[in-house]
Order: structure tokens, then C-alpha cells, then sequence
């Protein structure tokens, strides 16, 4: 049986207590803290979503929370039931990928601008000049 370390805040005091966190059966997580021993249904506990190498917390209900270094367990014990989400700590963690999709972001922009929209500036100068027959109305135009 795997299990990770923790730091415990009840949410009755401030202080952060020492814990340990594993899976003793499936569906279920047990949390150890100074002879104090908690299990949980999965179905209960709410995790943070994963933001680089940080830090997540995993919320008890009525029991304060968790916060555990982020380790693969915590995927196989925990789901990510998001797909946004798995797909944002993918690109998160692969720097070439990201700054790819910036680029091809930026890209398309440019690309759409270009080529869909090309007379938006033409017609609104031919708009502009039919309007006034006087040879000063150009002055005003775009």
C-alpha cells in the first residue's frame, strides 16, 4: 500500500499537523494524523486543480484539508474528471507545446484579419469619399 505525506489543517486551529494519505481500497482514502485516523468515500473529497509544481489541497468535508506535493497517486486515486483541465496541465508541463499553440494562435489571428476581412479598409475609404462630392471631404476620411 502506497501512501503520501501530508500537512493536515483540521480548520479548528492554524497549525499544521503531520499526516500521511493513502488508498486502502478502492474508492476509499484514509488519512493518519498523530494517532487520529479518517477514511473517506472519493465521491467526498474535492481536489484542487494541478497549476504547475505547485502545491494541491485536497478539501474534507467537516474535516479542514490537505495539502500534498503533487505525485502521480494523486491521479490514480483521484481522477481528473475534466478534460480541459488534463489538457491544460498537459501543455503546462511541455514548453515547446505551449509556446506552439501561442504561435499558432497568434498565426491565425493574423491570417483571418488578412484574409477574410482584406476591405475593410478600401470600402470604408469608397464609402467615405462617395458620400461627400467636395474635395475636402478626404481629408476626413480613414
Amino acid at each position: 500500500m502506497s501512501a503520501l505525506d501530508a500537512t493536515w489543517y483540521d480548520g479548528r486551529s492554524s497549525r499544521g499537523r503531520p499526516a500521511r494519505l493513502s488508498q486502502p481500497a478502492a474508492g476509499t482514502l484514509r488519512v493518519e494524523s498523530e494517532g487520529e485516523t479518517l477514511e473517506f468515500a472519493v465521491a467526498e473529497l474535492t481536489l484542487s486543480p494541478r497549476l504547475g509544481r505547485t502545491v494541491r489541497t485536497l478539501a474534507m468535508p467537516g474535516e479542514g484539508q490537505l495539502q500534498i506535493a503533487d505525485s502521480p497517486l494523486l491521479d490514480q486515486w483521484l481522477p481528473v474528471p475534466s478534460r480541459v483541465e488534463a489538457w491544460a496541465d498537459w501543455l503546462e508541463r511541455r514548453r515547446t507545446a505551449a509556446i506552439a499553440s501561442g504561435v499558432v494562435t497568434v498565426l491565425g489571428v493574423l491570417l483571418f484579419s488578412r484574409s477574410a476581412c482584406p476591405g475593410w479598409r478600401t470600402r470604408s475609404r469608397r464609402s467615405c469619399r462617395g458620400r461627400w462630392n467636395a474635395p475636402s471631404a478626404t481629408r476626413h476620411c480613414p
